[in-house]
């Protein structure tokens, strides 16, 4: 294979490992939001003190927060426990 041969198939596998590459990149950023302030819903909920502020986020959708006792909090965490 000639140097003018070689050079091109250096260049066309160069062309093709970079479209690899892209074709394996995000399409769009991710979105990393920001967490809530528990504190902040706790008292946006009005929670009574014997409760905590507890939020469930679905992947692509907006938080839900409740007001929820710490022994049904522990039941739906661990339920093996309790």
């Amino acid at each position: 294979m000639s140097k003018r041969n070689a050079y091109k198939v250096s260049r066309a596998l160069t062309v093709v490992s970079l479209f690899l590459l892209a074709s394996c990149a995000a399409q769009e950023p991710l979105e990393f939001r920001p967490r809530p302030d528990m504190t902040e819903v706790a008292r946006q909920l009005d929670c009574p003190s014997d409760t905590k502020a507890t939020c469930i986020e679905r992947i692509g959708r907006p938080y839900s927060c409740y007001c929820m006792d710490e022994d049904a909090l522990k039941k739906i965490l661990e339920p093996d426990k309790y």
